[in-house]
């Protein structure tokens, strides 16, 4: 890094637009990496690399992607492990510098994320920048000149838009009650401790993640040491309902699971996991998008519409 800063001092006041790019292994700012403590030791995220960043901008550079996207994530590296990438835990390592030559050319920039989606992809995607083949100043004095044919598209300064994807909300009691009883109870973990209902809970969200891509997944949960207004209405509501302790156990620790896969979870007393499949159904319609509802339970099936759909049903037929 300390040599690049030298030679890019260089370039960087050359009279000619100079683009610096590649792969610079460094995270600039938090803000260029997913909400993890996972990288907290690695180089790509330490003080001095970003420093040294930071001076290397301070001579002039512009970070052409921050220019046009100032505040969205614009991560161009998702490691292959830990699902990293069906999560979107990505980082912004790749960076398109220009001088103050090449920064009055630029029109776009972005990064064509969905190549990263493909099969055998790399774990980079490309970033790019769009530069005017004469800059806005030079246009102005030659106002005499004679037009130009425009020269041919190579690429749309628009970035591709993206396929609306649905988010997918979970009961999650349903599926953890269900693997429960079918799985053997024979199935442990560390301490001798129940697994069934974790295992097939597990399952169940990985398979319907990666056959759904959702956009954002929610797993909704019972409260179930905590009265709703259920049982104001009915006080008899539920009163024979009793559970096994090694269900009740790894329902406890199943909302841990689900946010180390980068998922919400939506879990308040006073409330059942009803009451938050409705609720995201229903707000995720107001804003046009398209729900998943995934339960075992019949009563979700009142929420059925045109943008609210079953996705177990659908894999059955």
């Amino acid at each position: 890094m300390r040599r690049l800063l030298r030679h890019a001092a260089e370039l960087c006041d050359l009279d000619a637009p100079v683009v610096l790019a590649g792969d610079f292994n460094v995270v600039p700012t938090d803000a260029d990496i997913y909400p993890s403590k996972s990288y907290a030791k690695n180089a790509l995220v330490q003080s001095e690399p970003r420093a040294l960043f930071r001076r290397l901008l301070r001579q002039g550079w512009i970070d052409a992607i921050r220019q046009i996207h100032p505040d969205e994530p614009m991560y161009t590296f998702w490691d292959y492990k830990r699902n990293r990438w069906e999560r979107d835990a990505g980082l912004r390592l790749d960076h398109l510098l220009l001088n103050a030559k090449a920064a009055k050319r630029l029109t776009d920039a972005g990064v064509d994320r969905e190549v990263r989606g493909l099969e055998g992809a790399s774990d980079h995607a490309p970033a790019w920048i769009t530069l005017k083949d004469v800059a806005a100043g030079r246009q102005k004095q030659n106002r005499t000149a004679p037009k130009a044919k425009p020269a041919k598209a190579t690429r749309k300064s628009k970035r591709p838009a993206a396929p609306k994807r649905p988010l997918l909300v979970i009961d999650g009691d349903s599926f953890a009650h269900r693997s429960y009883h079918a799985l053997p109870k024979s199935i442990r973990r560390r301490g001798d401790k129940p697994a069934g209902a974790i295992l097939g809970f597990a399952n169940m969200l990985i398979r319907l993640y990666r056959e759904e891509q959702p956009r954002a997944v929610l797993v909704a949960w019972d409260t179930l040491e905590a009265k709703t207004y259920r049982h104001e209405a009915l006080p008899e509501y539920q009163s024979g309902r009793e559970f096994d302790e090694e269900v009740l156990e790894q329902l406890e620790v199943l909302p841990e699971f689900v946010a180390a896969c980068g998922f919400q979870n939506a879990k308040a007393a006073g409330y059942e996991a009803d009451d938050f499949l409705a609720s995201a159904a229903a707000k995720e319609e107001k804003r046009g998008g398209t729900v998943l509802v995934a339960s075992g339970d019949r009563d979700a099936f009142q929420l059925a519409s045109d943008c609210t759909t079953d996705p177990l049903s659908r894999s059955r037929r």
